[in-house]
């Protein structure tokens, strides 16, 4: 998991925020902020806490998985060209594989 992450990290595909903008569950809303972010190809979000409506509009973008910090697992890591992730997930996703 370490050496999948700092793989992400080495070729720039970690993108850190301080905090997950606020999801109104329509894709076009989530396609514009991914546009936004520069992001392209498959992109994991992890996103902990109740993110339905970033769930749902994930749903209809084949390139976007939402997943919680404590699931994500290498096979995510690998498949995905970024990773989109909040500063206080990431200190979920180091707690959920320390």
């Amino acid at each position: 998991m370490r050496a999948a992450l700092s793989g992400k990290v080495r070729d720039g595909g970690l993108l850190v925020l301080e905090d997950l903008p606020e999801s109104d569950g329509k894709t076009k809303s989530l396609a514009a902020m991914l546009k936004v972010l520069g992001l392209k190809g498959k992109t994991l979000i992890v996103a902990g806490g109740e993110q339905d409506l970033l769930r749902r509009a994930a749903a209809n973008l084949s390139p976007v998985t939402v997943v919680q910090p404590e699931g994500v697992n290498v096979r995510d890591l690998l498949l995905h060209d970024t990773v989109l992730i909040a500063r206080r997930d990431l200190a979920r996703l180091e707690e959920a594989w320390a």
